[in-house]
């Protein structure tokens, strides 16, 4: 799931290109290729959550069966059945004592409710287990119609999160610290300045969320909070009162509530509250000491998860509460954000001092080493789980832990610096003024696809039986239709989030910032 950029565009906060005499003399300030990455790691990630959404009907059906009527019913009827199966292996016990030469036949052995011990039986993997929460996902909504390739791209919207984590630090330490390392704000201005560009947009989608909390709530992988199941009044205020003052993340059964994608939001606000004490930690160290720490801060995120892979059974107890813990603390994420600083320290990246920019055209065509991280970024993405699990050793459990925390930051190191300086094809399709007009909205559209999952997917429902006369026309095959439908649903809700996000972003987003930056006294530049 889902990590925002919170950031302004990072062009908006550059001064304007420096004197002729200064060092990098004639070399825009402006990262705006980071700007338009922004977008697509944004949208990487929403394709990644909205794909493998069910439908209305679906999702009608999952809502009963998550009612606390259901869950009593299913409770009662599992509670019939292990007594209707203590009674059959009760009487097939006795039959065998009373005659041990009887045998049973294939058909009878098919009616007992379980194998004996020590049936060659295949086993099925457990319902909330990870290889069949993936199998399920490769074959519902857009994943089962799109090709391998493409599907398993999508399916990989996770790796986004930890880029955007390190894009996160990488323009921090871009627009705060000077060529030295030291914070050019105090810590109160700092922290304001990320408030009025944090909190009244995701305020605002809690406010909009409260007539949909109880829906919202009933699809959280958790069924209770401290021992308060989700069906009480008191889950979903305990667990609201955590999204306001973003600490969700570090519980794992609030993580996901309300607005599922802020557990993100929250890692980030963490990573906010302890940047003036690692930037005062990195500044005083030796450049020999940065280059370890730049090494081990990708070992440091990958502990957590092998521990728990290490540990964890795989069943639903290894994969519930503890895979959330790995996944969404965010502590276990502050190595991401911490190694992107020390790129900036290490090659002195910082718009006070251009000299980090090397001379020449950093906008023309020329393949660079940036277009080679890219390229492994979409290798890594495309590559079936096997050849992961294999070259991990995973024994058939997840590589997304391992792809996700840790294993892709040096990749990621590397595609930043080569943006930065503008260097290599990516570069040049990244820096079109279309992509710095979305990067500026990724905000919104991180915020607004969880409030407006439900609201598009009606409004769909409602275009579906005229857009599925229209389809029928040019194909009489169903599944055809089925597939042409599921890619319009999706591109319905993707267009409709962008558009809602390029809109808030203007008329809501700025303003709002630039009114509580003038009440705080802040200076307008983020730094």
């Amino acid at each position: 799931m889902s990590a925002p950029h919170l950031e302004g565009p990072v062009s908006q906060f550059s001064p304007a290109p420096l004197s002729s005499n200064a060092p990098g003399a004639g070399v825009s300030t402006r990262l705006v290729p980071l700007t338009g990455l922004r977008f697509f790691a944004a949208l990487h990630i929403f394709v990644f959550h909205i794909a493998a959404m069910p439908s209305m009907e679906e999702l009608q059906t999952m809502m009963q069966q998550n009612s606390p009527e259901a869950a009593a019913a299913n409770a009662e009827k599992r509670a019939e059945r292990e007594v209707t199966a203590s009674g059959e292996a009760m009487a097939a016990a006795a039959v065998t004592e009373i005659s041990p030469r009887l045998e049973t036949s294939a058909s009878s052995a098919e009616t007992l409710p379980s194998s004996p011990p020590g049936s060659t039986q295949e086993e099925k993997p457990a319902a909330n287990s990870p290889e069949a929460m993936a199998a399920e996902m490769q074959n519902r909504g857009l994943y089962a119609v799109l090709p391998k390739p493409l599907s398993r791209f999508l399916q990989r919207g996770y790796l986004s999160t930890g880029l955007f984590f390190m894009l996160s630090g990488f323009v921090l330490a871009y627009l705060y610290l000077d060529r030295d390392g030291h914070q050019m704000v105090g810590n109160r201005e700092f922290w304001l300045n990320r408030v009025a560009r944090l909190y009244p947009l995701h305020l605002l989608m809690l406010l909009f969320l409260i007539p949909m909390a109880v829906a919202m709530l009933s699809f959280m992988p958790s069924n209770s909070l401290w021992g308060i199941p989700v069906s009480k009044p008191v889950f979903g205020f305990l667990t609201g009162l955590m999204s306001v003052f973003l600490v969700q993340a570090w519980c794992p059964e609030a993580a996901l509530t309300w607005n599922f994608a802020t557990w993100a939001l929250s890692a980030v606000a963490f990573f906010y509250l302890v940047f003036p004490a690692v930037v005062r930690f990195l500044q005083r160290q030796s450049r020999t000491t940065l280059w370890i720490l730049f090494w081990l801060m990708p070992v440091l995120n990958l502990i957590p998860t092998l521990i728990f892979l290490w540990k964890g059974e795989g069943g639903p107890a290894g994969f519930g509460f503890w895979s959330e813990l790995v996944m969404r603390t965010p502590l276990f994420w502050l190595p991401h954000f911490v190694m992107a600083i020390i790129l900036c320290r290490l090659f002195q990246i910082t718009r006070h001092d251009m000299r980090w920019v090397q001379p020449g055209d950093r906008t023309g065509w020329r393949p660079s080493l940036g277009d080679l991280a890219a390229l492994v970024i979409i290798m890594v993405s495309i590559t079936p789980d096997e050849v992961f699990s294999r070259w991990f050793g995973l024994q058939g459990k997840p590589p997304n832990f391992i792809l996700r925390h840790g294993f892709m930051c040096p990749i990621y190191a590397v595609f930043l610096y080569e943006l930065a300086q503008n260097r290599g094809v990516v570069a040049r399709l990244l820096s079109h003024p279309w992509c710095e007009t979305l990067g500026e909205a990724s905000f919104g559209i991180f915020i607004f696809q969880g409030p407006l999952i439900f609201p598009s997917m009606m409004l769909f429902g409602l275009v579906t039986p005229g857009l599925k006369s229209i389809v029928e026309k040019f194909t009489e095959d169903p599944q055809g239709v089925s597939s042409t439908l599921e890619v319009l649903r999706v591109a319905f809700t993707v267009l409709m989030v962008i558009g809602l996000a390029l809109l808030s972003v203007r008329y809501f987003e700025k303003p709002v910032a630039r009114r509580l930056k003038k009440r705080w006294g802040l200076s307008s530049a983020g730094g």
